[in-house]
């Protein structure tokens, strides 16, 4: 599973119950376009259209805080075209 699936239960347009039924139909139907340089992206489920923003570019080697280092991933912000 990735980030397209969990973006569409942040969207509210699955049930987001992981049960393998959702998964598959989610997968099997999601029409998904490629993310531009921007990290800027959609994807349409069930003809509502969930686009991303990425808000925030990671970095891949992670940060250092206090002597250890954590991930930084690249955050995004999820909205619809219902909003």
């Amino acid at each position: 599973m990735n980030a397209t699936y969990r973006m569409a239960i942040q969207a509210g347009i699955v049930k987001g119950d992981y049960s393998e039924d959702d998964i598959h139909n989610f997968y099997n139907n999601v029409q998904e376009n490629p993310m531009d340089s921007n990290g800027n992206g959609s994807f349409t489920y069930n003809g509502q259209t969930v686009y991303m923003q990425r808000s925030h570019q990671g970095n891949p080697n992670g940060i250092v805080q206090d002597g250890q280092i954590y991930g930084d991933p690249d955050r995004y912000t999820v909205y619809t075209n219902q909003q």
